[in-house]
Order: structure tokens, then C-alpha cells, then sequence
């Protein structure tokens, strides 16, 4: 139970931190979608915080709620260097931390996140995107998430 309470602590603190931080940015952008990790065959819902601190460098928050046995939810955390591929579209690096809660009886697993996040206009504000990763750590893994962000 204190576990749980202290995640939630600091996921509050965490989204406290990232919305005063981003009020009146135009960088700011939320996003929904789905995540598989290849670890199990799991399938989960994502949702996602991006800050842009300027054209080059910004940051992002993912929880992951898993739908299947195995792991309960991750949250992640990156780093991104962020540039153009064409017109509209972006790609960035990232490089981040990965904290896991496998099962009720375990304790959070942390790993570190190495992979690409691409964005892709398909509305005035409303785009598609993509990230594969690489999670390694206690339980390494492949990961992809795709979904939308306004």
C-alpha cells in the first residue's frame, strides 16, 4: 500500500510540475494511444505529455496502463532531440528512464529507454505518431507505442 501511494505522489507531482511549467506554451502537446511490449506479448493504453523547450530539445512523460497479465503499468520518461524530415513531420531520439511494476507482489523495475519518436501532421493540430524503443534493464525489452496528440 505505501508503495502505491508514494507512485501516486509522484505522478501527481510530476503532472503538477509539467502543466504550471507549460502554461501559455505552444509546445505543450497531449496525446492518447496503444503500447506493445514485445516482454510477454503485452498490450496496453498509453498516455502521453510532450514539452518542447525550444526547436531542438524537449521532454516526455508516458503512463502505460497494461491490458494483459504480466505487468500491471510502466511510466517513462525522455529526453528528446527533436528535428524536421520534411515540411511537417519530426523525428527525434530519445533517451530516458523506464520504471515497471510487474505484478502486485513485485517492486518497481527501472530501465533505461533508447529509441525514435516520429510525428506526423494528419489535422490542423492533430497528429499521428510513432515510437519504437529498446528498454534495458532488469526485464529489457522492445516496445512500440502509436496514437494520436493535439
Amino acid at each position: 500500500m505505501r508503495q502505491s501511494t508514494t507512485m501516486i505522489r509522484t505522478m501527481l507531482i510530476l503532472g503538477s510540475i509539467i502543466f504550471f511549467s507549460t502554461l501559455g506554451s505552444s509546445q505543450f502537446n497531449i496525446g492518447a494511444g496503444l503500447t506493445y511490449i514485445e516482454r510477454g506479448n503485452e498490450i496496453g493504453l498509453q498516455a502521453k505529455a510532450f514539452y518542447g523547450w525550444n526547436d531542438s530539445w524537449g521532454a516526455a512523460a508516458t503512463f502505460d496502463y497494461i491490458l494483459t497479465d504480466g505487468t500491471d503499468f510502466d511510466i517513462n520518461g525522455d529526453i528528446h532531440y527533436r528535428f524536421n524530415i520534411g515540411r511537417d513531420a519530426r523525428i527525434h531520439p530519445l533517451a530516458g528512464l523506464n520504471l515497471a511494476k510487474f505484478n502486485a507482489d513485485s517492486t518497481l523495475d527501472i530501465g533505461i529507454n533508447l529509441g525514435v519518436f516520429a510525428a506526423m501532421p494528419i489535422q490542423d493540430r492533430l497528429k499521428l505518431y510513432l515510437e519504437p524503443k529498446v528498454i534495458i534493464g532488469g526485464q529489457s525489452s522492445f516496445a512500440i507505442s502509436v496514437g494520436v496528440m493535439i
